[in-house]
């Protein structure tokens, strides 16, 4: 199951949260009336629950539910999964308190206030005596404020651990099943060049050196000939596995970027997909994963 953190916000009005929200491109934003449980990229429920939702077909196909709940202090708490600290870490956090902050002038309100408690009905005051009061001052008529312009939006690049490897954002728009699809037979290929790449290699060669070494220690009747020529296979065989395993990552960084060079999108998703999965992997998909994603990184 997805873990979910709280990021902390200064944001205390719902109205102005979902405005910026949509301005970031979010289109639908979600707000109810009572909380209602976020989803996980799989469709189960998240033990979270939320006010303000965005619902993972807003962000990406393998994407979990975004929400705002509103802590004890009054200002809004952002429940993010860890999958997509990627995309909304905190760059792109103080971006949305700018537009946030932006539509809070326009509408004449205090930034960052939370909203204060009710208190009891102040009593009526005693009149006074009409040759008491003082003469009554008018206020001078304020302008009003000019509405402030959206600020465009800025394509960022994210990362795993927030903010430290370059990989490109996800495009707000979601990817349909075909997309996803088109995804999931890209990767198919990029590990198949890699397992092609495994077994262009040839063993001939170390295999004719063992035979070798066994044949003339069985001529000469020599342990310590058979001993250090087995040792000396064994240094052979590793070489040969660390070039094995090079050229698969090789054949697989090649193919990666022949398919999702000039597709942002499809690589933000065989990206996210191949983080996910690389726990599921063992022996050469693993590593050769692990070096994919470095060199991509």
């Amino acid at each position: 199951m997805s873990k979910l953190r709280r990021i902390p916000t200064a944001m205390t009005s719902a109205t102005h949260l979902v405005a910026a929200l949509e301005q970031s491109g979010l289109r639908e934003v979600e707000r109810v009336s009572e909380l209602a449980p976020l989803m996980s990229w799989r469709g189960q429920p998240l033990p979270e629950r939320a006010e303000i939702l965005v619902r993972r077909r807003q962000i990406g196909a393998t994407a979990d539910d975004l929400g705002f709940v509103r802590g004890a202090d009054g200002r809004y708490e952002a429940l993010v999964s860890e999958i997509l600290l990627s995309r909304f870490d905190k760059r792109w956090f103080a971006e949305l308190e700018k537009r946030y902050a932006a539509l809070a002038v326009a509408a004449g309100e205090a930034l960052a206030a939370p909203e204060p408690p009710r208190s009891a009905p102040h009593p009526a005051p005693v009149a006074e005596p009409e040759f008491a009061k003082p003469p009554v001052q008018r206020p001078e008529p304020k302008s009003a404020p000019q509405p402030a312009q959206p600020m465009p939006r800025i394509e960022r690049r994210g990362s795993i651990d927030v903010d430290s490897v370059d990989v490109p954002t996800l495009a707000a728009g979601d990817a349909s099943e075909a997309d996803l699809a088109k995804v999931e037979q890209d990767l198919v290929a990029v590990l198949g060049a890699a397992k092609r790449a495994a077994s262009s290699g040839s063993c001939v060669a170390n295999l004719m050196v063992l035979v070798a070494i066994v044949a003339i220690a069985g001529s000469t009747r020599s342990v310590a000939v058979l001993v250090l020529g087995l040792i000396g296979c064994f240094f052979l065989g590793l070489r040969e596995l660390k070039r094995r395993q090079e050229r698969m990552v090789q054949a697989a960084t090649a193919e990666f970027r022949a398919r999702f060079g000039s597709r942002a999108q499809a690589r933000e998703l065989a990206l996210q997909r191949l983080r996910r999965e690389i726990g599921k992997l063992d022996g050469d998909k693993r590593a050769v994963v692990e070096q994919l994603l470095r060199r991509l990184a």
